[in-house]
């Protein structure tokens, strides 16, 4: 399978000669991704997952990816046919400069206690990154792979993926320091190496699926009618039936990545069950690209962006109240990441969710609008408004100011910096109704009053309410970021709450815009 994480513990490597070994393989498309019918020749062995079959006549017990090999079509570059990625596609003379610069880099890493890389060590890699096309026909490569991975692709890559090696197939050892990574068996072969990490990194990007339990208090198995909601744009919601759990397991083959993903936390150091919340329900998010061991690569980032979105979309639709609470122990909430694997989901690693985000998440529970929307009621409340949440999730692109308004609109709820959180509501407002154009001709408190008042406003008494309550909403404002007030007085705190609410009927009136216009095309 495509960046299977080695070693495997039944894989092979097929010799090391240095003629191309050409393996047979579905005509359509391989594994996950897909690779396309042509060269691969500019590697000087081929490696696959499998029952030992002895090509060259030189077997290594090791466990590395799935990878095939075609002959070579006589075109000068190489083209990997992925299903709904933009292929990442790199010229020949592109893939032997890499190799040898990862090879230098590589010989330079430093571990130590056997599982822990010296960032230090790793500085070579940045060389790599100028190795990347950036300019001429190939100039989109790097964008590619930083949508996939990150500001530096290589960097991250590399290391990510050695780290999770080394956390998973070696023994810590508090011991040994200053331990060179090719003097570690498995990594002697630092021409070997460079090859694998390559071969992986071609592939790319790869399918994941980030998944949250969500309480019962928020959305029950029973609140809608089929066992999945899509909503588009790669997030939906589901119940968690015997064939979910099947799809989507929590363990692996490998134990200790099992250990880490049932990891003590908290001061009382607490293990964490590995299980999906049957009462409940389950929201996930699946993003292409790369996730790495420790770093935060751009699939998670945008699979938290869009789960926060989701929250704040439910807030101001007023799916979901938020209501503080007190918690002895700081509840910590986390995101269970599967790969896409030979067409199955194999759990990948799991992503711990900061302390005001998972807070947040905890405070959220079903808003029944104080008793108005009885039980009988419920689906029928939850069909028209999942309707509108799908409108913006399957119009990803014309939604997208949306969208980060409901982020912003939930940030001002996580945390207890209530200064911040103010601020935050403000930019809410400020993604939906500002325009640099018309905010340089009128000032930008006078543009987004009116427009907010225009917009929200049905009476010209209620717009004359919402303008004067702009004006003091703004003033509040500017004191906290120009002249660093301190603290919110008692009415300020009104006014906040004014504010909320003012951004959740400009995200209404905005989504429902947005399902006009889908309805009109």
């Amino acid at each position: 399978m495509f960046g299977q994480n080695w070693p495997a513990h039944n894989g092979v490597v097929v010799g090391s000669n240095p003629a191309i070994s050409v393996f047979s393989i579905e005509e359509t498309h391989a594994v996950q991704g897909g690779i396309a019918p042509e060269t691969l020749s500019f590697f000087p062995a081929t490696r696959r997952v499998g029952p030992p079959h002895d090509v060259s006549g030189q077997i290594t017990k090791i466990n590395i990816l799935d990878i095939r090999a075609f002959p070579h079509n006589g075109g000068g570059r190489t083209s990997y046919r992925k299903e709904g990625a933009m292929p990442v596609t790199l010229h020949s003379a592109c893939i032997e400069r890499l190799r040898e610069s990862l090879k230098k880099a590589l010989s330079m890493i430093i571990v130590d206690k056997n599982q822990l890389i010296r960032r230090h060590s790793t500085v070579g890699l940045f060389e790599s990154e100028k190795i990347l096309p950036s300019s001429g026909k190939s100039k989109n490569i790097k964008g590619d792979l930083e949508e996939y991975i990150g500001e530096y692709p290589v960097f991250d890559f590399v290391y990510e993926t050695i780290s999770k090696e080394l956390s998973e197939n070696q023994t810590y050892d508090s011991e040994v320091l200053n331990l060179k990574l090719t003097s570690i068996e498995c990594y002697k072969d630092v021409e070997a190496l460079a090859n694998r990490l390559l071969e992986q990194f071609i592939t790319l990007p790869w399918s994941y699926k980030f998944s949250l339990n969500i309480s019962s208090e928020l959305i029950s198995p029973n609140d809608f009618l089929e066992d999945t909601v899509d909503f588009g744009g790669g997030v939906s919601l589901s119940k968690v039936t015997d064939e979910f759990k099947e799809r989507f397991p929590l363990e692996s083959h490998i134990e200790a990545r099992n250990n880490n993903l049932s990891k003590a936390y908290g001061p009382l150091l607490l293990k964490d069950t590995l299980n999906w919340n049957s009462k409940g329900v389950v929201l996930q998010v699946e993003r292409l690209g790369f996730v790495g061991h420790y770093g935060k690569t751009s699939p998670v980032i945008s699979a938290e962006e869009t789960i926060k979105s989701f929250f704040g979309l439910g807030l101001a639709l007023f799916i979901f109240k938020h209501s503080k609470a007190y918690y002895p122990i700081p509840p910590k909430r986390h995101l269970y990441v599967h790969r896409l694997e030979d067409d199955r989901w194999c759990i990948d690693s799991k992503n711990d969710l900061d302390d005001d985000f998972s807070e947040a998440i905890m405070q959220i529970t079903f808003d029944n609008l104080e008793g108005r929307i009885k039980d009988n009621k419920k689906i029928d409340w939850l069909i028209y408004h999942f309707n509108q949440i799908r409108s913006c999730f399957a119009s990803a692109e014309r939604a997208e100011p949306i969208l980060l308004a409901c982020r912003w609109l939930f940030d001002s709820y996580a945390g207890r910096n209530e200064l911040l959180s103010y601020v935050q509501a403000t930019v809410a407002l400020e993604i939906l109704l500002g325009d640099k154009a018309s905010s340089d001709l009128m000032g930008l408190s006078e543009l987004l009053r009116n427009r907010c008042a225009y917009l929200i406003g049905t009476t010209n008494t209620e717009r004359q309410s919402i303008l004067d309550d702009f004006k003091g909403i703004y003033e509040i404002r500017c004191k906290i970021v120009h002249r660093g007030k301190s603290h919110l007085s008692f009415g300020e705190k009104a006014m906040f709450n004014k504010l909320r609410k003012m951004c959740a009927r400009v995200i209404q009136k905005e989504v429902d815009l947005l399902l006009k216009e889908s309805e009109n095309i």
